[in-house]
């Protein structure tokens, strides 16, 4: 069971942001250097990438920037789609953070090109354990953010990104976890849809290793005189392991007077019949 309390009050706030150097880059990425402009609210004001300055064309009587002389037009993008998504991964005393984080690009005329970046999920692995984070905005103070458990994830799709870049690390960070044989799917796989793959073969893998011990007969004593006058299979079930995943069903049928035994999963249905004589009348003791 992870310690959800240490990995939202020390973890999590313990993980590193996304470096200034990296949201430099890709805000340099994003400028193409040209002069921005609004096609119906600018009233006459542009922004020259280039050179980074706002002037009024008003004042200028000149399309053209006056500090380098730039003349290159375009539309400033009103719904940009420049979204990238930065994945990170992480050894935090003992716990492995696997985090997104991401990087908004906005253009205006006043400010030019902004880049913002926001963390938004995060897996955190306690030995054989995972659990999903989700960072969620203060409708109270628009700055501040927190994180919180998510226990039931839904998968989501992201149609707006514009890409996912997984940073480099070391592989053997992941080496000893569940994702030691998900490299591939940990740099490039939607963190739900992540999530969820490696959350569902550790549930395949902890119902694989039940053993059901074997049902010894030798302790039925047959009587040799049978009942004639009332004929009904008796069933009593018991747990075989500790989750409580697999049940063991008793049979004592009145017809032939036989014991049976049979193990299944606990919510699946038994057919409750006698193996001996066949006799489907049962009662549930």
């Amino acid at each position: 069971m992870v310690k959800e309390k240490k990995i939202l009050t020390e973890i999590l706030p313990k993980s590193a942001p996304v470096s200034q150097q990296l949201v430099d880059k890709i805000k340099q990425q994003q400028t193409d250097g040209k002069v921005i402009y609004e096609e119906f609210t600018n009233k006459g004001m542009l922004f020259c990438l280039n050179c980074e300055h706002p002037f009024s064309v008003n004042e200028t009587k000149d399309a053209r920037c006056p500090y380098c002389g730039n003349s290159k037009l375009r539309i400033a993008r009103r719904y940009p789609d420049d979204v990238t998504k930065i994945r990170t991964l992480e050894k935090i005393d003992g716990f492995l953070v696997i985090k997104d984080t991401v990087i908004r690009c906005q253009e205006s005329i006043t400010d030019g090109v902004q880049v913002s970046r926001k963390e938004t999920e995060a897996i955190v692995v306690q030995g054989n354990d995972i659990a999903f984070f989700e960072r969620l905005d203060d409708n109270q103070n628009n700055e501040a953010s927190y994180w919180v458990r998510i226990r039931s994830v839904k998968e989501k799709h992201y149609y707006s990104l514009r890409m996912m870049e997984c940073r480099e690390y070391d592989a053997s960070i992941l080496e000893g976890t569940p994702f030691a044989d998900a490299q591939s799917r940990v740099r490039s796989m939607e963190i739900t849809s992540l999530f969820n793959s490696v959350k569902k073969n550790l549930r395949q893998e902890s119902t694989a290793i039940v053993a059901c011990p074997e049902f010894d007969e030798g302790l039925i004593n047959y009587s040799e005189e049978l009942p004639t006058v009332h004929y009904e299979i008796s069933q009593k079930e018991e747990k075989v392991d500790s989750n409580g995943v697999f049940r063991r069903y008793h049979f004592w049928c009145t017809q032939c007077g036989k014991y049976s035994t049979e193990v299944g999963v606990s919510r699946s249905y038994v057919d409750k019949y006698c193996v001996y004589c066949d006799n489907r009348d049962y009662a549930h003791l």
